[in-house]
């Protein structure tokens, strides 16, 4: 927890959200009780973190969802499909530069984990619909500290018959074993947009005015669902110390009507 150079302390440990997009896992560190500074990023006309720098010492954690295209199943050796440049390098420099006393970065499960420098890290592939969250969506979290304690990463209840990963572009997708034996990936209809919002903790009535329903589509689909999103803060403030609140939010919303016990039954598939 920073001071500003006087005897005040900040309660709300203060943490640098880098490549954010619409930052989804910045609003769960928020709701969570964390304060959190958004780094540019081009989905706001900004220039991206190739340029950006920061002073040692002024956060207390960073956490980052670099752009997965480059490592994502979905694309599946397409290249007709978008791409974005892989910044893991300028997020591992940016760490470094900003010296925090924990790091969480967030990427698809095929991407190598993010290593910087005199810091201990660990890296797990948590699926969502371990969390709470009615799609599979796995993805690789990385968590790294000077002194890495030991980490009590979040485990839940799998929910029913998860419904594939929502993609960027919309679409339900899933990796499978081919006949082949390597991996194949099977594109499915577009995700309902009332059931892509639940998927990823969202309102119904959510929405960015600025952006067209595919922008906002991709931006969503490139997200950290919001409950992901308050397990790894819960996870984050009983290792580092953080709002007492984080853990107590994540229960309610485990326990919650109309979010992983109220579930669109229609859509359920067998796996």
């Amino acid at each position: 927890m920073r001071t500003n150079g006087s005897d005040y302390v900040n309660p709300s440990p203060l943490v640098l959200s880098l490549c954010p997009g619409i930052d989804l896992l910045g609003v769960a560190f928020e709701i969570a009780g964390f304060t959190v500074v958004r780094g540019p990023d081009p989905i706001l006309g900004q220039p991206g973190i190739e340029t950006f720098h920061t002073p040692a010492g002024r956060f207390d954690g960073i956490i980052a969802g670099d752009p997965c295209q480059a490592h994502s199943a979905a694309r599946n050796g397409k290249t007709s499909l978008p791409s974005a440049p892989d910044l893991r390098e300028h997020v591992a420099r940016v760490i470094a530069e900003a010296k925090p006393t924990w790091w969480l970065t967030e990427n698809t499960e095929r991407a190598p984990a993010i290593d910087v420098a005199q810091y201990q890290s660990q890296t797990r592939v948590l699926y969502a619909w371990e969390l709470g969250v009615d799609q599979r969506r796995p993805r690789q979290f990385t968590i790294g500290a000077v002194d890495l304690p030991l980490l009590l990463w979040p485990k839940g209840e799998r929910t029913n018959n998860p419904l594939p990963t929502a993609t960027a572009r919309g679409l339900f997708t899933s990796s499978r074993i081919g006949k082949s034996g390597a991996w194949a990936n099977e594109t499915r209809r577009s995700t309902p947009w009332k059931l892509l919002l639940k998927q990823f903790g969202l309102p119904p009535d959510w929405d960015i005015k600025y952006m067209t329903r595919e922008g906002i589509r991709a931006a969503i689909g490139n997200a950290v669902p919001i409950p992901v999103g308050l397990s790894l803060a819960a996870t984050i403030a009983r290792a580092f110390g953080g709002p007492s609140q984080a853990d107590s939010l994540l229960d309610q919303w485990w326990h919650a009507p109309n979010t992983r016990r109220d579930r669109h039954s229609s859509r359920r598939r067998k796996t």
